[in-house]
């Protein structure tokens, strides 16, 4: 028997059923076949088709790459019954949350997207979501472009991160932000268009180069800023009241170094919903460009629209 390399058990079912399915001709590849074929007419050497003429080059690859594995996604959906309990889980979130855009929904469907394939994962040690499990099988398989491989390892290892406006730069076109915690800087087009103010305090994914042969020196905010513009308090205040609820929250994860500490909150909270809530509860206003939010996470209740059995619910309290 050969020994199935995975993540976690969802995986290794998958690929098992895929492996005997095959064997017993009953499985048809045809899908999975054109997504291969696309995906190296469209990524070879990261060229660009030319539908995406005038996007970014960056922002570019990571929108073929969600599109590519939305694909994916509902293929598995509908043809394994392991990745049922995720599969619910993700309309469980949906019907919850509404996603579209403001005055609808402050949860973006980008946001979303990246939530549900990239977050949502499985309780336990080995935690698994849709986009690791495509990733697990696309291994497997092999004869699969690498490039396609990579974009989706980088986004299934992409989180939300909480960071500082510190400039904008007329000659790149891209915000300077500094990070919470890491304090890592960043170069960062906004696919959005949103330029912003110094010392705004934004909640966002940034996406650098998935290629290692094609380094980039810059980052995509690949979904919508979430925006502190309003509180009445200094720059300085804001970004401590940050830091403090961050400081308080990560040793609820329990990992003792603050760094891992500070990325696990970032991607997965304290419940599955975490985040989202906090999206849901501190939307304040919006424009084409942002998302404005008002409010403490340290401080739920300072929060516009706060819900005291949902902030309960999901940990926020």
């Amino acid at each position: 028997m050969l020994r199935v390399n995975a993540r976690g058990p969802i995986a290794r079912k998958v690929i098992s059923k895929y492996r005997n399915e095959l064997r017993q001709k009953v499985v048809s590849l045809n899908a999975i076949k054109q997504g291969k074929t696309i995906a190296e007419e469209m990524l070879q050497g990261a060229k660009l088709p030319d539908e995406f003429e005038g996007y970014d080059p960056l922002h570019a690859v990571y929108v073929y790459g969600q599109n590519q594995l939305s694909i994916f996604a509902e293929l598995f959906l509908t043809g394994f019954k392991e990745i049922e309990k995720l599969g619910l889980a993700m309309v469980d979130a949906e019907d919850e949350f509404q996603p579209s855009y403001p005055p609808m929904s402050p949860v973006t469907n980008s946001y979303f997207f990246l939530w549900q394939m990239c977050d949502l994962s499985t309780q336990g040690a080995k935690k698994e979501s849709m986009a690791s499990i495509v990733i697990d099988f696309l291994k497997h398989i092999g004869d699969f472009p690498l490039s396609i491989i990579q974009v989706f390892e980088a986004m299934e290892a992409s989180r939300n991160g909480i960071y500082l406006h510190q400039g904008f730069d007329e000659k790149t076109k891209r915000v300077l932000l500094k990070e919470l915690i890491t304090g890592q800087q960043h170069s960062v087009h906004v696919a959005s268009g949103y330029q912003g103010e110094e010392d705004e305090v934004w909640i966002c994914r940034l996406l650098s180069s998935p290629f290692n042969h094609l380094s980039l020196d810059y980052s995509v905010a690949v979904t919508t800023p979430y925006v502190h513009k309003v509180l009445p308090t200094s720059p300085l205040s804001k970004w401590l009241q940050y830091n403090e609820y961050m400081q308080s929250t990560m040793p609820k994860s329990g990992i003792g170094d603050p760094i891992k500490a500070y990325e696990h909150i970032m991607k997965y909270g304290l419940h599955q919903y975490y985040w989202l809530e906090i999206i849901f509860e501190a939307y304040s206003n919006y424009d084409e460009q942002a998302i404005y939010i008002y409010g403490s996470p340290a401080y739920p209740q300072s929060f516009p629209h706060f819900c005291e059995e949902k902030a309960k619910a999901y940990n926020l309290v």
